[in-house]
This record gives C-alpha cells, sequence and structure tokens, in this order.
C-alpha cells in the first residue's frame, strides 16, 4: 500500500502514455515547436507491463489513461488489454480527445473499460476549430454518440473561459439532459500567467452561480478523492459536475499519483516532475526496486497544491504544458 505523511492513502494513477496529441487546444499547449519527447525515451510496452504489475501490487485499484492524445501511440489497444486482464486493478479509464478513438470503442466496450472521458468545450463547429486549431468537430461529435451506443459511461469534460465558452454553459449542460452522460465543467489553468490569460479564468463559483441561473443544482455530498463538486439537475439522465482546478479546494483527500511516459512521477498536479522513477526503470530494475523507490516518492508528497506549486517556481520558475502533464 502507498500512503503519505499525511496519512492518505494513494491508490489512484494517472497515467499518461504519450505527450503528444494531434490537436493544438490554444489553453494547452502552442500551434507550433511544441517539444515532444524522443520516442526512445518513452516506457516501451515491456516496460509498462512492469509497472501495471508494480502498481497493482502496491495496491493501485483505479488507472486513468491519458495523453496528450493516448490513441497517437501506435499499439496502445495492446497495453489496454494487458490492463482489462489484472484482476487487481477494479477500476480503468480512459481520456481522449476523440479524434482518433472511433475505431476502438466496441473492443473497449469488450474489455468492460469503465468508463471515458471526452474533451469537449465547445458545441459550435466553428469554435471547435478556433479553440483546436483544427476542423475535427464531427469526428469528435460520431465518437460521442458511438461511446453511448456502446453502453460505455461517458463524462465530457469543458474547460471554461470567459471570452471563449462562457456563454454556451446553458446548452453544454443541457447535454447531460438530452444524453446519459456526465457534464463536467473544468476551471481554466492560467499556468503562463500573462493578462490575457487571466483574463479568461473564469472560477468553480461562477461556473456554478451561472448555471444556477438556468437550473436547480442539488449538490451531491463529495466523496474522499474526489475533485468534482457534483450536482443533479430534476428531469436530467446524467449529472453536472465542477471541478476547481485552479482553485484547488479538493487537496485534502487527494489519493492520486501522475505518472508520465517516461516513467516520471508528480505526486502532485501543481508540483515537480520528479524524473529519479523513470530513470530507475529505464536501467532495468527490479519489481522491488521501483516499489521501494515509488513508496519514497509517495512519503514526500505535499500537503496541497499551493505548497507543489510554491515548491515547483522556486526550481523551475514556470509550469509546463499540460500536455506534458497528462491533461
Amino acid at each position: 500500500m502507498l500512503q503519505d505523511k499525511f496519512g492518505r492513502v494513494i491508490d489512484y494513477v494517472r497515467w499518461s502514455v504519450t505527450d503528444r496529441c494531434n490537436l493544438r487546444c490554444t489553453y494547452c499547449m502552442p500551434e507550433e515547436n511544441m517539444n515532444f519527447v524522443p520516442r526512445k525515451e518513452l516506457l516501451s510496452f515491456e516496460e509498462m507491463e512492469q509497472m501495471l504489475r508494480v502498481f497493482g501490487d502496491l495496491g493501485i485499484k483505479k488507472l486513468r489513461f491519458t495523453g496528450g492524445e493516448p490513441f497517437m501511440r501506435k499499439d496502445i489497444m495492446r497495453f489496454f488489454e494487458k490492463v482489462a486482464e489484472d484482476s487487481r486493478i477494479e477500476h480503468w479509464h480512459l481520456t481522449s480527445n476523440g479524434t482518433l478513438l472511433l475505431p476502438h470503442i466496441k473492443r473497449l466496450a469488450e474489455l468492460n473499460i469503465s468508463g471515458i472521458n471526452l474533451s469537449l468545450d465547445t458545441l459550435s463547429p466553428e469554435r471547435f476549430h478556433q479553440l483546436t486549431r483544427r476542423d475535427s468537430f464531427s469526428e469528435v461529435w460520431t465518437c460521442l454518440e458511438s461511446i453511448l451506443e456502446n453502453d460505455i459511461p461517458l463524462k465530457i469534460n469543458t474547460v471554461v473561459q470567459a471570452r471563449v465558452n462562457f456563454s454556451e454553459l446553458k446548452e453544454l449542460a443541457a447535454l447531460a439532459k438530452e444524453k446519459p452522460l456526465d457534464m463536467r465543467f473544468i476551471e481554466y489553468m492560467p499556468f503562463n500567467g500573462n493578462a490575457s490569460s487571466q483574463r479568461d479564468f473564469i472560477s468553480a463559483k461562477e461556473i456554478e452561480n451561472e448555471l444556477r441561473k438556468h437550473y436547480q443544482l442539488h449538490a451531491i455530498p463529495m466523496a474522499p478523492g474526489a475533485t468534482s463538486q457534483d450536482f443533479k439537475i430534476d428531469g436530467f439522465q446524467g449529472k453536472i459536475g465542477i471541478i476547481a482546478a485552479h482553485t484547488r479546494t479538493f487537496c485534502g483527500s487527494c489519493n492520486r499519483l501522475r505518472f508520465s511516459a517516461k516513467g516520471n512521477t508528480q505526486t502532485c498536479l501543481y508540483g515537480i516532475e520528479n524524473v529519479s522513477l523513470g530513470k530507475l526503470i529505464k536501467s532495468n530494475a527490479s519489481d522491488s526496486e521501483i516499489k521501494s523507490k515509488l513508496t519514497n516518492l509517495i512519503s514526500g508528497k505535499p500537503r496541497n497544491g499551493f505548497e507543489a506549486e510554491a515548491e515547483m517556481l522556486a526550481n523551475s520558475g514556470q509550469h509546463r504544458s499540460m500536455s506534458t502533464i497528462g491533461g
């Protein structure tokens, strides 16, 4: 079992299988000159299978696979089949932009995937093009419908920005009325700190207040480790969630570890990327050596995101792109 110095049991890993993405969302990465990790530095499938075994041994019960876009990783379904075979992993999920997912949905359903999170920030094809710098709205929408047709639990992740899609909150929320899915509105994280990004920031409370203008929200108590404050709305098939990604109201019960495509760790989204585990994995270390290193890393998990961010800025002075962190 992995436990930090504050007594929190870490049983959930957000695992980035690649930093590559075929979209160029304006809040996530630059349009050009993105420095992707050289392929030889990514964990091999054999190394990924070793880490799957290690995580299971250490009591990890939930895995969420992210990118970049996971399906930019060639043959990633081969690895997902291994995940599905591991009985120790009780829940495994996938976060995708939906542009490359469609051919794999039926197989994912056969593998009993626990759920898929689909990134969708607007219902306007034109605005989608402006946001992602790609003309792929129709592919994502077709993917959304296919996920539901295959009875895979679906959540839509929407990053809310003042001058971009705040005006669409009512219509976006209505998706959870029209379809059996959950809508989750996420605070924009203005990592680069410039004036423009600060102007686009909308707090979780402002999101909630805007939704309350249109709907009667019934709050659902947050479970330990949850990041989303969920609400029921009468007549809706799914729930509405709001994630305070920037104001960080959920840190106290955090049960997460972030694991990168290189095998590096972040014990907090806002903190330092520790490269020591990745180097150890690449040195053909044994399972027991990796378990020992991971246990030590978890012991240093900060109390909350504010502590972690202060330490990170003191060391590096800047945030990294969300695509390199893992969504």
